[in-house]
């Protein structure tokens, strides 16, 4: 897949990749990591492919934030945009 991307903000940033298989993306505090995700995530404006033009509902990627705070299932997670699943059977 390649991903080409740029920001204007929070950062500005600039940059075309070839993804092959598992990938990682790895880089100093601030340079724009979470941005890019959050860009081809749909969650931040950019210009790009692959995606373009495309709302984050329908994009085929998901952002997981490492901090969302307390959630209280499952309007917490629907309010951050993530998806709980179907709820469990009650129980005896």
């Amino acid at each position: 897949m390649e991903i080409a991307y740029a920001l204007e903000h929070p950062v500005k940033l600039e940059l075309s990749l070839q993804v092959r298989g598992f990938t990682v993306l790895l880089g100093e505090s601030g340079v724009g990591k979470t941005s890019l995700l959050k860009a081809i995530a749909g969650l931040i404006p950019a210009r790009g492919q692959p995606f373009a033009g495309l709302r984050a509902e329908a994009r085929r990627v998901g952002y997981l934030p490492q901090h969302l705070g307390p959630v209280s299932p499952p309007a917490g997670l629907a309010e951050r945009g993530l998806s709980a699943g179907p709820p469990a059977p009650p129980g005896p």
